[in-house]
């Protein structure tokens, strides 16, 4: 048998003394291109293969990405001077002719063309990008308006700089039924029914109906929504609402009436609406019917990387609302809430996640309020270790009646410790109250968790610290965020 050893003695690297880009035909297109393909390739820098091929790789992707769809290299060297250890680059790049969107061919007539347009992510006579046509063919399989889009570039056809584009759509069915079935600490057993009628007419309107069962809360829903601007995230809707729920200690049964405009502003989904409700609720002895006209406003601001089971991401929601004495109101309120949510990932299979909610109320009777517009605290999406909308004030009776103001905060760790298998760590605290003073309650646990194709399953053993009581056993499904 032979064996062999080697020595190598590694010398000098080879470092990179220049690195010249021409760039023939782009005109005024020249310096975005350039900005466009900064790779980490610079003077003095240990030259590595990769590098070189990262550059040329994004010089053609910058120059397609402005229109330049046969773009070519004259010229791509790489000189290496051994004896003075140094590596001159040289890219001469021919970007050719700029194509230009031409016009744009739908066939179908489900829709009409002036809702067809707001799906449009460019228009005729822009510079082509492969991006935007990406953009268009996601937003109409998005819609809910068809089963599958595609979208074509036909090169071959364009005319001049013009290339036209071709978009062919298969129609969704017209309706579409959902059922679901779960379970939560909560609410107990639920059960949901619901028919979505996809178009009323080719302007897109659209019906949703929906039935909800559960121990805790029953309702039917129904709603019409008319879409405008940018779809998908703008819309006109009209809801009526019906349904009956255990609240705290009582019980309430409330009739919704209904209009919202929600649109996208600023990168936040902004909700703007006004709500008649009639709601009759009974604490213990005490009963009484309110009729209350709310308008507010709600904005909604999520970023993750995955929306079910983020491993960064954030959420944060604002909300203010009220009513008023002078117009329908049984009594006048204002009402503002705010909670935020954060998920960090230290490693690969553990997150970190934290949340914090405050509401507050000013009212003039708070006997008056509706039991929407009392808080609580406690259960799976609360404080764990307590009973779901069991931390509230409470009235002469001994009665959970809720309260002006709400602060909940909650801490927790989780880690994947074989697949999607994995177990949390976490503490809450929180509190709804007459006043600005806060008495606490504080639940410490551990659980079990699933990342499931739907959300992550959370089955969580809490126990209390303010109170002498058993340990609470927690089970829930859904996004983080």
């Amino acid at each position: 048998m032979w064996t062999a050893r080697y020595q190598i003695a590694l010398g000098e690297p080879v470092r990179v003394e220049e690195v010249s880009i021409t760039i023939i035909n782009a005109g005024s297109d020249e310096e975005p291109i350039r900005r466009s393909a900064q790779a980490k390739m610079s003077r003095g820098q240990r030259l590595l293969h990769r590098d070189y091929e990262a550059k040329k790789s994004s010089l053609l992707e910058a120059a397609r990405h402005r229109g330049y769809l046969d773009a070519t290299f004259l010229t791509s060297t790489l000189l290496i001077d051994r004896e003075r250890k140094t590596a001159n680059i040289t890219f001469k790049l021919d970007v050719g002719m700029q194509y230009k969107f031409g016009p744009v061919e739908f066939s179908q007539r489900i829709l009409s063309e002036e809702l067809i347009n707001e799906f449009m992510t460019f228009a005729e006579g822009e510079v082509f990008n492969t991006s935007k046509l990406l953009a268009l063919q996601l937003a109409l399989n998005d819609s809910g308006y068809f089963s599958r889009a595609d979208v074509r570039a036909e090169k071959s056809q364009a005319e001049q700089d013009r290339i036209p584009v071709i978009v062919t759509v298969e129609p969704s069915k017209k309706r579409e039924y959902v059922y679901g079935i779960g379970y939560g600490t909560d609410t107990g057993f639920r059960t949901r029914l619901g028919i979505e009628f996809r178009r009323i007419n080719q302007r897109g309107h659209k019906v949703d109906t929906e039935l909800l069962l559960s121990e805790v809360k029953q309702s039917v829903i129904a709603q019409y929504i008319v879409p405008f601007g940018k779809p998908g995230g703008d819309s006109l809707r009209y809801q009526t609402r019906y349904e009956q729920e255990k609240v705290g200690d009582g019980d309430a049964k409330r009739l919704f009436l209904g209009v919202s405009f929600n649109d996208r502003w600023h990168g936040w989904q902004r909700r703007l609406y006004l709500d008649y409700l009639n709601e009759t609720f009974e604490f213990g002895s005490t009963r009484d019917t309110v009729n209350f006209l709310i308008p507010g406003i709600s904005l909604n601001y999520r970023k993750a990387d995955d929306l079910l089971l983020p491993q960064h991401g954030y959420s944060w929601f604002i909300d203010l609302h009220g009513g008023s004495e002078l117009i329908v109101s049984d009594t006048s309120f204002i009402q503002g809430r705010a909670s935020g949510q954060r998920v960090w990932s230290p490693t690969e299979r553990s997150r970190l996640l934290a949340k914090a909610e405050y509401g507050a109320t000013t009212v003039d009777s708070f006997d008056a309020l509706p039991t929407t517009e009392r808080f609580f605290a406690g259960g799976d999406r609360s404080v764990r270790g307590y009973a779901y909308q069991s931390l509230a004030p409470t009235d002469d009776e001994g009665n959970t009646i809720g309260g002006r103001y709400l602060f909940t905060s909650s801490l927790e760790v989780d880690y994947l410790f074989y697949h999607n298998l994995g177990g949390a760590l976490f503490f809450d605290a929180g509190d709804a109250s007459d006043d600005h003073h806060f008495d606490l309650s504080r639940g410490v646990g551990a659980g079990f968790r699933w990342a499931s194709p739907v959300g992550m399953f959370r089955l969580d053993i809490a126990r209390p610290l303010d109170e002498e009581k058993s340990f609470r056993v927690h089970i829930g499904i859904g996004a983080d965020l």
